[in-house]
């Protein structure tokens, strides 16, 4: 049971080496596009990542680079994910004392309540076909969040009894250098949109009603 291997490698990975190649450019174009959009502070941005590009990326360029061996936690390797409306499921193998490969289910949106905050519930859990505890997920995430060196804090609740990481981006910037304003996951693709700041306030100015921002007068 622990070393059933679920269909999630085939499901999303390019049928051949040339194909994954260029999905891996396109992944890499949409990727440095954002970074790109993400510092102008006079329009909005948005990039869409497709399953297949993303998998592409991590065969293709993670891996064979040797990012995967510097980034990954210990005894984790081959990552892939595939997207549903909604949700995300994730599998990599894990070489530790289960030496199998851990699927992972997550529901996927972004918080309301406070800014550049993405929350991913942890539906379900499995080693093989095995459920098991997410304990040990939400250790590693913890990990990675203070490992990264990006700003990014990572903080768990519970809802519908199902733990749920709070990702916020950017966490130790006074002054964030971006607003997120849309995480979607669709059939296939990931969709990000946001804005600057300055964007951000620009545009909730401009639909103020009229005379609201006039200069009170003595």
């Amino acid at each position: 049971v622990v070393g059933y291997e679920p269909d999630i490698y085939g499901r999303a990975t390019a049928p051949s080496a040339a194909v994954r190649v260029q999905r891996r450019t396109e992944f890499l174009k949409e990727f440095f596009d954002l970074l790109d959009d993400s510092k102008h502070s006079d329009q909005s941005w948005g990039v869409q990542f497709t399953d297949e590009q993303i998998n592409s990326y991590l065969e293709e360029g993670f891996i064979k680079q040797g990012l995967a061996s510097r980034v990954l936690p210990g005894g984790i390797s081959r990552p892939h994910i595939v997207f549903e409306p909604g949700k995300a499921e994730l599998a990599f193998r894990y070489g530790g004392s289960w030496n199998s490969v851990i699927t992972i289910d997550l529901r996927i949106w972004l918080a309301r309540e406070e800014p550049n905050a993405v929350a991913l519930e942890l539906e379900g859990l499995r080693a093989g076909a095995l459920p098991i505890s997410g304990q040990w997920l939400q250790e590693e995430f913890a990990k990675a969040g203070r490992e990264s060196g990006g700003g990014m804090d990572v903080s768990w609740y519970r809802l519908n009894g199902h733990p749920v990481a709070l990702l916020r981006f950017q966490a130790d910037q006074a002054h964030p250098t971006l607003l997120l304003q849309d995480v979607h996951v669709d059939q296939g693709s990931l969709t990000i949109r946001g804005r600057s700041p300055e964007s951000a306030m620009h545009a909730f100015l401009m639909h103020f009603p009229d005379g609201l921002l006039k200069p009170i007068s003595d």
